[in-house]
């Protein structure tokens, strides 16, 4: 095998909670992440030697992009001197909490896993893809899952119903260690999750007490620093969507709906809210 292409999909934060800070003061985090059905592309061509990359100027170059650093990681954690070229097209915005670079970085690692043929475990891939960022572990396992820790204590979860969600933001976007920064100096922090609670909702299908249990710690900060994120979400309620949440850091939300139909018709009232608007169903992980 000389060349593969591969689909690495967004993520959405179900649910985001604070719990602490470690001695390196990386923030602790209890989260349920899902895939949903929109993806970046990745095509991996196997050379003699060198890391290229070819993809549009709406993403950083060399060293810069996440997906150049993820084969040079896997060329220094091996020792194989083999090379490749990446392409990259970009689907999944940036700067909006869906995991887009974590979701490329984590295609690369699979990818030339197999194009080197490396034989490395999951549970190597996933000790490599922590250093590059704390969402390419769960980005590597995909689908419904919880993790806890700096994103590197994943259980995978079953889930009980399927899940239909429309996604929205605002032009821009904003930056993780803005909306971190903003998040600590927060006089009052968001009151804990029940992330028990929110896991068994989830899996019940029980809508009032998802909508109780869920939530995202971050929201707070990231309203402070974009308010148009909280008129989205009380806009995706109005649609009939059953909950309604910020995905990670921001800038994007999603509403869950209770099937295919009911958030197809909560479209053309968000188009008129949102400057990008998607419709996609849960998924499983980079395929």
């Amino acid at each position: 095998m000389q060349e593969i292409t591969l689909r690495a999909p967004a993520k959405l934060n179900l649910a985001l909670d604070v719990v602490g800070v470690d001695q390196k003061g990386y923030h602790l985090l209890d989260m349920v992440m899902q895939n949903i059905a929109l993806y970046d592309t990745l095509t991996l061509r196997r050379t003699q030697r060198g890391i290229g990359l070819t993809c549009d100027d709406s993403v950083p170059k060399g060293l810069d992009n996440i997906v150049v650093r993820a084969a040079l990681r896997l060329q220094q954690y091996t020792g194989v001197d083999f090379g490749c070229e990446i392409g990259l097209k970009k689907d999944i915005p940036t700067q909006a909490g869906m995991g887009g670079g974590s979701a490329d970085a984590a295609a690369v690692l699979l990818g030339l896993n197999q194009l080197w043929k490396l034989r490395l475990s999951m549970e190597e891939l996933e000790d490599i893809g922590l250093t590059l960022g704390a969402d390419v572990p769960f980005a590597l396992r995909g689908g419904l899952a919880r993790a806890r820790g700096i994103g590197e204590k994943l259980t995978s979860l079953r889930g009980g119903v399927p899940l239909y969600f429309v996604c929205a933001k605002k032009k821009g976007g904003l930056s993780t260690q803005a909306v971190y920064q903003t998040y600590d100096a927060l006089e009052e922090k968001p009151p804990r999750l029940d992330m028990e609670a929110f896991c068994r909702a989830l899996d019940e299908g029980d809508w009032d007490a998802l909508r109780a249990s869920g939530g995202n710690a971050l929201a707070p900060a990231a309203f402070t620093l974009e308010p148009g994120i909280r008129r989205l979400l009380d806009k995706l309620y109005e649609t009939g969507a059953l909950y309604a949440q910020m995905t990670g850091s921001g800038s994007a939300v999603f509403g869950m709906y209770a099937d295919q139909v009911a958030a197809l018709d909560a479209l053309p009232t968000m188009e008129k809210e949102a400057d990008w608007l998607f419709y996609a169903a849960g998924c499983q992980g980079v395929s």
